[in-house]
């Protein structure tokens, strides 16, 4: 998981306890503070319901998979 999110090892125990702490997932811990299984709660999966429509409302991709290198991950290309 954490080589998926690009999310240096320190931090993910960090970024598992914020979100469980705001309800939006569930973590197993593994020994030594490192998260097993992370999951969605109901609530966290209606705020990620809700920022894909709003995504879409706005013709832009609702978690694009990297941002580009010039930042601008949602700039139409024009064609050649």
């Amino acid at each position: 998981m954490r080589s998926e999110l690009q999310i240096p090892q320190q931090d993910l125990p960090a970024a598992c306890a914020y979100l469980a702490g705001e309800g939006l997932v569930t973590v197993d811990w593994e020994q030594g503070n490192t998260p097993a299984m992370v999951t969605l709660t109901h609530q966290g999966i209606r705020l990620t319901e809700s920022g894909e429509e709003n995504a879409a409302d706005a013709g832009r991709k609702p978690f694009p998979d990297r941002a580009e290198p010039n930042g601008d991950e949602n700039r139409e290309t024009p064609d050649a």
